[in-house]
């Protein structure tokens, strides 16, 4: 006779199937409880260098990054479909798709992008359109926002090249250098998830991660704009 664990165990397994098929996502669900936190901090630990500058927060409306990087005494523009439900007066919202919009002249000190660009282009999550190469022209676009000397922040999924549609994209040893192109890495950590925590790892191990979209490494950067793609990766 089986146990109760046992059916209790498979009945919580058979409601998170039904509950992600209503929420049209994976019967399985994803493996990446958890994955914000070392993206945000990560984020915010580079952002606090800044002080009194201009600062670019694509992709804001789910994350604390605009609301903490003005607590470091910066003005922030952030840019989202999704409206957001905060004001300050150091803080410019922009409710706009980022590659529809047009900044005009305006350059920034920084840009941000956490865990966002590999939403761009796939349509059917967060009102975007399906532009099949939207990743690879909001690298583009955010080159001609930056200052001389500027930064972009960023965080991606890594792992073998995937593309999980409407989810994300994943990016390995073909995509990776695509997307950075025009762009020198000046920082780079990783990370994994190993059992139920996330631990940083190098980009080799990081990069083997292959679920079919399901699970992926963390990969986070720092990068100026240049004409020769240089990194550990190659």
């Amino acid at each position: 006779m089986k146990s109760k664990n046992s059916i209790v165990g498979k009945a919580k397994k058979i409601y998170h199937s039904v509950r992600n098929l209503i929420y049209g996502l994976p019967w399985e669900g994803f493996d990446l409880a958890g994955e914000k936190y070392p993206d945000w901090g990560w984020c915010l630990t580079k952002l606090a260098e800044y002080k009194n500058k201009e600062i670019l927060d694509i992709g804001c409306s789910y994350s604390p990054v605009s609301m903490v990087t003005i607590g470091f005494g910066n003005r922030v523009w952030g840019i989202d479909t999704t409206p957001v439900n905060y004001s300050h007066p150091d803080f410019n919202f922009i409710n706009s798709d980022f590659l529809e919009y047009d900044f005009g002249a305006k350059k920034f000190d920084c840009v941000v992008i956490c865990s966002v660009v590999e939403h761009i282009g796939l349509a059917g999550r967060y009102g975007q359109k399906e532009i099949s190469s939207g990743d690879l022209l909001a690298m583009q676009k955010v080159q001609s926002l930056l200052k001389e000397n500027a930064r972009l922040i960023i965080t991606i999924p890594v792992g073998q090249d995937f593309v999980y549609k409407p989810f994300h994209r994943i990016y390995g040893t073909r995509t990776l250098p695509v997307l950075f192109s025009g762009y020198k890495i000046l920082q780079e950590d990783y990370w994994v998830k190993q059992g139920e925590n996330w631990k940083q790892c190098t980009w080799q191990e990081a990069q083997k991660i292959d679920r079919k979209g399901l699970s992926y490494g963390l990969g986070q950067y720092v990068l100026c704009v240049d004409n020769i793609y240089s990194s550990s990766l190659i």
